[in-house]
């Protein structure tokens, strides 16, 4: 399905990869694609619902659990696992939020008393208005905001912070021993870190930028004062002289380095350890390190777009470049592109300089295999059909699919697809799973348990499934 066409030159050139995908034809093709797997699944009815009604479901992350709200007479209920609540005024959103282990869930609730946060199924004290609770990445803790008597603020394992004219942003360090919100008090801003008013008040802290680095030991923020952007890392104010914050900031994996896009004058420059790039008319989007840390790429240009990988500025595209990405193993670097004059408003994925098939339109970036040796996306062709493609092979074509997932050893491939006729199914390595009438995943994703073992939610008619999967 690749379409060959004049490839233009790199400027400047640069280094051969470490180890190339595609520079050559695949050598081979993952093993379901050559011997069909056996499936071997089993059904574990959940509940069953009115089935001359839709259903949108929330599926946990490890695909095993089912939370549906939906009305019941005047009120609402929330049911996970087929286990009903009680009814409620009203459930904010009809939005049910899973820890990460899938274990704990929690959402906002409303009665005549006011708003809650109902965790485990244990109601929260009620306020005047609370806001969606956070769960800590280790799923023990979770938070959330809330107003009472003009105020607010953040309430944590049910015990109340301080207050303050506003409490926003809320972010649990990785570790979840941490905890950090951005308050104001008048017309200043300032950061809550560990209920500990961090540092000075400002004219503004930038929302939702506050980060932890990944081992939790560091803390980055963006404030502002007199006009001026900058960060504060680790409470202390960190911008080159003449340098204007203008995005991220980006911990590297090992939390030792740290990058963001600041500007100089009317140029663009990437800031790496307090050090500054090659200055550009734009940057695009934030600078992404190589898993091992050692690599940054970013994308700059102004109509015409290029990666720069390791101070290498690849080739110049004319339209727009997206969801940079480096393989696991940090050797390999894949986007795309499209909507550009070159390709008529089409897109295609770049790897290591070689481009992949010309489609419509992408339905998710580029992913690749754990080992680093493969590589799927999803797609649609101009007649709006949608497909996977891996090791630039397509495969067989749906009105749509949900995103690829490789398993963990990267000898498989899973996926969800919906037909035209309203039947939706699981593809696993190219071979098709049973049809239901939907299939409900997370993110779009089929979650895979272990290398051969799959989960996923299912309706047929008013039952719905757990549907456990092995691959053989």
């Amino acid at each position: 399905m690749a379409i060959d066409f004049p490839k233009p030159t790199p400027t400047p050139a640069s280094p051969a990869p470490a180890s190339g995908l595609f520079a050559a034809p695949p050598p081979y093709r993952l093993p379901g694609f050559i011997s069909p797997p056996r499936r071997a699944s089993v059904e574990q009815l959940i509940t069953t619902v009115d089935d001359s009604r839709p259903v949108f479901p929330i599926v946990s992350p490890d695909g095993k659990r089912l939370a549906i709200t939906r009305r019941k007479g005047a009120k609402w209920i929330v049911s996970v696992d087929g286990v009903e609540s009680r009814e409620y005024a009203n459930v904010i959103g009809g939005l049910v939020i899973f820890s990460s282990d899938s274990r704990r869930i929690a959402y906002v609730a409303q009665s005549d008393t006011g708003a809650f946060v109902v965790v485990d199924g244990i109601e929260g004290k009620h306020y005047t208005n609370v806001t969606q609770p956070v769960f800590s990445p280790d799923s023990r803790r979770v938070a959330h905001g809330a107003y009472a008597d003009g105020k607010w603020f953040v309430v944590v394992d049910g015990i109340e912070g301080n207050r303050y004219d506003y409490a926003e942003s809320i972010t649990f360090s990785p570790d979840g021993e941490h905890l950090a919100y951005i308050a104001k008090v008048g017309d200043k801003s300032f950061v809550v870190l560990d209920g500990i008013e961090e540092g000075r008040q400002y004219d503004g802290v930038g929302f939702g930028v506050a980060v932890f680095s990944p081992d939790s030991r560091r803390f980055v923020y963006l404030a502002s004062s007199r006009g001026r952007k900058f960060i504060v890392l680790d409470g202390v104010e960190a911008l080159p002289p003449d340098v204007s914050f203008d995005g991220g900031p980006v911990f590297s994996p090992d939390s030792r380095r740290l990058a963001y896009v600041g500007r100089v004058g009317y140029k663009s420059v990437v800031v790496v350890d307090g050090q500054l790039g090659n200055q550009y008319d734009t940057i695009h989007g934030l600078p992404v390190f190589s898993p091992n840390s050692e690599r940054l790429a970013y994308t700059a240009g102004g109509g015409n777009q290029y990666v720069v990988v390791d101070g290498v500025e690849g080739w110049r595209h004319n339209g727009s470049i997206q969801d940079l990405v480096f393989s696991p193993d940090s050797n390999h670097v894949a986007y795309t592109f499209g909507s550009g004059a070159l390709v008529s408003d089409k897109v295609f994925v770049v790897v290591n300089r070689e481009r992949g098939g010309l489609y419509h339109r992408t339905r998710s970036p580029p992913i690749f295999s754990a080992d680093s040796k493969h590589l799927g996306y999803a797609v649609w062709d101009e007649k709006g059909r949608g497909f996977v493609v891996v090791d630039d092979i397509g495969g067989k074509t749906y009105s749509g699919t949900g995103v690829p997932v490789f398993s963990p050893d990267s000898k498989h491939v899973v996926y969800f697809a919906y037909e035209s006729g309203g039947k939706s199914l699981v593809v696993v390595d190219g071979t098709e799973g049973k049809r239901y009438d939907q299939v409900f995943t997370t993110g779009g994703k089929v979650a895979l348990a272990t290398n051969n073992l799959l989960h996923y939610i299912a309706r047929e008619g008013n039952a719905i499934y757990l549907v456990e999967e092995k691959i053989e």
